[in-house]
């Protein structure tokens, strides 16, 4: 079985709109480097069983996996030749690190892939749990990308090593049938399933595909989340067992397995879990998760974790390749825009743990600095890898279905992606998100009659596509087809509606909404209101509601100028909201509610007018 949709090949994009310098500026300040900066990223494989032990995390082993998955995503979306002279290094010498074996983590011999440690921890020589099938996870996922676009062979052979380790260990009569399940840490360790299915995929060899349905049979052991029988059986995800964020890596096996199998159960359970997900529990801002896991509630105000959201973005790819669902591909937009772009600091230098509906914005460090160890002050689950937010464009931004060309990624700048032996090129020209136009101008697909599909967003209700100075058409949301005889530096225009859109709160944000403009969020800061001396946001009156203006922030993100009622008012979206320092809030008290109205869409918003 095929992808609905698939990434388009040899992508590279110049953006220059917001998510372009923020881009820029993660790569500048925060990617290359952090081998000096942070010399435990790499350090801490080199001598495992070295004595006094080092005083790790049981997710330790992850952060040079994460690096190296979003940094080969940033390079494949952008092609920066300095980030690609970085990695390569990088890479290659952590591939030095790898034992005879295959092992690739941070626990010493007698504790390899056993799932405990003899380590010390906090003083004791108690056993504790490790991670180690999850790290591996992670740095097999990141080298398979990095050598899926660059073909690097050093690469590939790492992670065939670590592969066949896993082997030998794991389902193997000979080793006594130890299963993923007997490590404990399941809704971490399973993920191996997800990089194996990957991997009978490139190769087809079917110890591959064995390895990943054992894993999903495993699913369903003593104490586990039982996802896929569950998802089947109709349940809700954060109704199941474990609904933990990182079970969403090991679920991604599912979607891998019906391309792998043909099996229609899989992608059955797969989009049964993400609907689910998407609808109880993905917040206003695009983020996932309340507490690091699902509890089926999107109003609560609860820490709004960056790992889980990049794994909810990572799933929605999944998602949107799987099904060619238009709704994935709002869902990814809503995602980067708000809680992408807000979870990064204006320079790209650091990013959130956090990043709430209402409250203010801390870096990962600070908040979660338990996690920072002696030659890696700056590492922990989310710094390494929030920048994925971003890296992820690579997937999704322009897609075919082996055919026609797919344009899920409206914003300013210009690249190049290969379409079977077309190389086509696409300017765009546009303010967007903050307006409504975008001007596309092709060239490549001359001399053929070829589809190009455009992404109409489910909040344009009134979309107007135009193609040269033919007359515009009505847009409805979902794909737009475009099939015609393209010429060199035809231009397609579209007008999005970017009417003002409310989300009305429930349970503890009753008698509040959200306010939308397009895509993006609008927050309450009021640093950004001089005349405002502390925090409490005004009261909408949504009849009189109207917008006036946008203007930049003054270092990153955008303000926007509205009248409410006879009184001006200042809100921002989320890359400006809490930039400074004070607190801020998504959910605004309002009169005029319509509690009916916005229920079959993503953020739960009607438009206003």
């Amino acid at each position: 079985m095929k992808e609905k949709l698939q990434p388009v090949s040899n992508i590279h994009l110049q953006m220059q709109d917001a998510a372009g310098k923020l881009t820029e500026g993660i790569i500048d300040n925060w990617l290359l480097g952090i081998r000096e900066s942070n010399p435990a990223i790499l350090d801490m494989l080199k001598f495992p069983d070295k004595k006094p032990s080092r005083k790790l995390l049981p997710w330790s082993g992850e952060f040079a996996g994460k690096y190296v998955t979003c940094s080969a995503l940033l390079y494949r979306l952008t092609k920066n030749a300095k980030l690609y002279t970085y990695l390569k290094s990088f890479i290659d010498q952590l591939v030095a690190l790898q034992k005879e074996n295959g092992y690739l983590g941070c626990w010493p011999s007698d504790c390899q892939l056993s799932g405990t440690s003899s380590r010390e921890k906090s003083g004791d020589e108690e056993p504790y749990n490790t991670w180690d099938g999850w790290a591996h996870y992670h740095i097999m996922y990141g080298l398979l990308l990095w050598y899926q676009e660059t073909g690097d062979r050093v690469a590939w052979d790492c992670v065939i090593k670590a592969a066949d380790l896993c082997l030998k260990t794991f389902y193997t009569p000979s080793t006594g049938s130890r299963r993923l399940y007997d490590m404990g840490e399941t809704e971490m360790n399973y993920a191996l399933g997800h990089v194996f299915a990957l991997l009978y995929r490139e190769t087809k060899e079917q110890k591959y595909l064995d390895f990943a349905l054992e894993v999903v049979r495993d699913f369903a052991a003593p104490g586990c989340g039982d996802y896929y029988r569950l998802a089947l059986a109709g349940q809700e995800y954060y109704k199941t067992p474990k609904p933990r964020w990182e079970s969403l890596h090991a679920i991604m096996a599912l979607s891998q397995l019906y391309y792998c199998t043909g099996e229609a159960s899989y992608k059955k359970a797969f989009t049964q879990i993400w609907r689910s997900i998407t609808h109880t529990d993905v917040h206003n801002t695009g983020g996932f998760s309340t507490g690091e896991q699902a509890i089926g509630n999107p109003y609560e105000n609860g820490a709004i974790e960056t790992c889980c959201t990049v794994a909810y973005m990572a799933l929605t790819v999944e998602m949107l390749q799987l099904t060619g669902d238009c709704t994935a591909a709002d869902a990814l937009e809503l995602s980067t825009y708000n809680a992408g772009l807000g979870s990064f600091s204006p320079t790209g230098r650091w990013s959130t743990y956090n990043t709430p509906m209402e409250g203010d914005k801390k870096a990962n460090y600070w908040e979660i600095g338990f996690q920072c160890r002696p030659g890696s002050p700056d590492l922990n689950c989310c710094s390494v890898n929030a920048p994925r937010m971003l890296g992820e464009l690579a997937r999704w931004a322009y897609m075919t279905d082996g055919q026609a060309l797919y344009v899920n990624y409206y914003g300013a700048g210009q690249g190049e992606v290969q379409l079977g032996s077309s190389k086509i090129h696409i300017c765009q020209q546009t303010q967007y998100p903050y307006a409504g136009k975008v001007s596309i101008r092709l060239s490549g697909l001359e001399g053929a009659v070829h589809k190009v599909f455009l992404r109409i967003p489910f909040w344009s209700e009134k979309t107007k596509v135009q193609v040269n100075d033919r007359i515009p058409e009505e847009a409805h949301p979902g794909y737009f087809p475009l099939e015609r005889e393209w010429t060199d530096g035809d231009t397609i225009v579209l007008d999005f509606d970017m009417a003002l859109r409310v989300a009305p709160g429930e349970m503890g944000y009753a008698g509040k909404c959200s306010l939308y403009r397009g895509p993006l969020l609008l927050a309450y800061d009021s640093f950004y209101c001089e005349e405002q001396m502390d925090d409490t946001p005004p009261q909408l009156s949504l009849k009189k509601l109207q917008f006036v203006q946008t203007e930049p922030a003054y270092l990153s993100g955008r303000l926007f100028y509205l009248k409410n009622g006879n009184k001006p008012l200042i809100l921002c979206d989320m890359q400006a909201a809490g930039t400074s320092g004070t607190s801020y809030t998504t959910w605004l008290p309002s009169d005029g509610i319509d509690q009916t109205a916005g229920r079959k869409n993503i953020t739960r918003s009607y438009r206003l007018g």
